[in-house]
């Protein structure tokens, strides 16, 4: 499955056909493997019954493009991916919730800026 932004996402991370809450870690370090998640905080998250999307920002990891600190795509390419998440069957309500630490903590606020569906809080969904 491939977004507007040409990001590829496994027809479904959880493994099972059931909506679960989901996170999304989006980030500068470049977390994201599709062998599993590679940062701790993520690690936490499934063992406590969440879904993680980690995602590489453009130009970071295994994405293509250049990266910038804090530039404006930033914020559009993490609206691109909050959409595109939210909109999938495992995910519980069609919302998502963002996680993440330092350059991953910031992100959030530059991508609720641009999203009503991302919460950049403690997650919580119903």
């Amino acid at each position: 499955m491939t977004n507007i932004g040409g990001i590829d996402l496994p027809a479904n991370p959880a493994g099972d056909n059931a909506p679960l809450p989901t996170l999304i870690e989006y980030s500068g370090y470049g977390y994201a493997n599709p062998a599993g998640p590679q940062s701790g905080i993520a690690a936490i998250a499934n063992a406590l019954g969440y879904t993680v999307v980690d995602v590489n920002m453009r130009g970071t990891g295994c994405s293509g493009g250049a990266f910038d600190f804090f530039e404006p795509l930033q914020g559009l390419d993490g609206y691109d991916v909050i959409e595109t998440v939210a909109r999938q069957p495992w995910v519980a309500h069609n919302k998502v919730g963002m996680l993440g630490i330092s350059y991953g903590g910031i992100s959030q606020l530059f991508t609720a800026k641009t999203s009503r569906r991302a919460s950049p809080r403690s997650p919580r969904c119903r």
